[in-house]
């Protein structure tokens, strides 16, 4: 089943109920609007912003958002493999701005296990809603986790870099913001390309996503616990640098070593409507977001936390507050000259305008 909205594009499997794409139209907030597109993209070819992995659609078992797990691996097996009855009967669903549509996926066995998995899409929000409501016997099944990843985020990149991470696994857990990348945060042994973290406490939300786009879970209320599982793999690029000796020696690469990052976020599998974030990592778009989902889940929610302000966490706590008035600064100008560019330019004068008279005295 495919949903189409004006800002995105997601189908859903019937096996398994798992997304299997999510193309990101446009990002949308009350301060701009615009089209986004697939790293790569220039004005003669526009190349979809494809969320989710061919590498994790690929695999078997795939490793799809919206999987489900428990501390029993064969029913895993089942919630993740097999059919699931569709209540929608369209395989298209357009929805028009202020619409909305709910599709529930249904599934039963002989053994007594019963897993209703619903989602609610809105044309106009990049929130969707996920209740997942799994017994075994009429009994709620416990420790019950949704799984988001793996390796949410543009899959246009040709290679990973300082400003093109790979995706990371992100939370908040007893307050704080918990970070894992897939190169260096897991421990892989020489027999084994698979490793898992995990974290424990209080759980407001948690996500996988790279450094400018994220898919994030609000549970309906907090839970206890994150887990983490990611994979390595290999995969053939197009001629790249990896560093600067490498310029220097004209050494391109034409492989890199990447990692599927999956987050295990816990919720209650009684029916409650926990929130789904898929979008932009935009500060303003986010913070927008922290106001919608505490007034639809009913607690205080801080998603722009989801955004690495510097990938050095011992200069992230006073980079953050630098950084967002210099983005209000360059929204503000960009108000006027619709180029970021130019903005940016206007920025860099008025600043060095304003530490003039500073550096003059002390020159003297």
């Amino acid at each position: 089943i495919t949903i189409k909205s004006p800002l995105y594009e997601v189908t859903l499997d019937s096996k398994g109920a798992l997304a299997t794409s999510w193309v990101l139209l446009k990002n949308k907030s009350k301060s701009d609007e615009y089209p986004v597109f697939a790293d790569g993209s220039n004005e003669n070819e526009k190349k979809p912003l494809q969320l989710i992995s061919d590498e994790a659609r690929n695999r078997n078992p795939r490793e799809l958002p919206f999987r489900l797990s428990t501390d029993d691996q064969n029913l895993n097996t089942l919630l993740n493999n097999r059919n699931y009855q569709v209540s929608a009967g369209e395989e298209t669903i357009t929805l028009a701005d202020g619409q909305e549509k709910q599709i529930d996926f249904m599934l039963t066995d002989a053994n007594g296990v019963a897993v209703t998995k619903s989602f609610v899409f809105r044309a106009d929000s990049y929130v969707a809603d996920l209740s997942v409501k799994l017994t075994n016997n009429g009994q709620t099944v416990p420790n019950t986790k949704v799984v988001l990843g793996a390796s949410i985020g543009d899959h246009g990149i040709n290679n990973h870099n300082f400003y093109h991470i790979e995706s990371e696994a992100v939370g908040s857990v007893n307050g704080d913001i918990v970070r894992h990348q897939g190169y260096y945060s897991f421990t892989y042994d020489n027999n084994s390309k698979d490793s898992s973290l995990a974290d424990s406490g209080n759980v407001d939300w948690a996500g996988v996503g790279d450094a400018y786009f994220t898919m994030l879970a609000i549970p309906a209320t907090p839970t206890q616990g994150l887990e983490y599982r990611a994979s390595k793999y290999d995969v053939q690029t197009k001629p790249f640098y990896d560093g600067i000796f490498s310029w220097i020696l004209r050494s391109e690469k034409t492989s890199e070593t990447r990692h599927l990052v999956s987050a295990y976020v816990p919720i209650t599998a009684d029916g409650s409507i926990n929130k789904v974030y898929t979008g932009t990592k935009d500060y303003f778009t986010l913070k927008e977001y922290n106001d919608v989902l505490a007034q639809q889940i009913g607690r205080e929610i801080y998603i722009v936390d989801a955004i690495n302000f510097s990938n050095y966490s011992i200069v992230r706590w006073f980079v953050r507050p630098l950084s967002v008035p210099i983005l209000y600064a360059l929204t503000f100008i960009n108000g006027f000259t619709h180029n970021y560019g130019v903005a940016i330019i206007i920025f860099t004068f008025f600043f060095y305008s304003l530490l003039f008279p500073l550096r003059w005295s002390q020159s003297k």
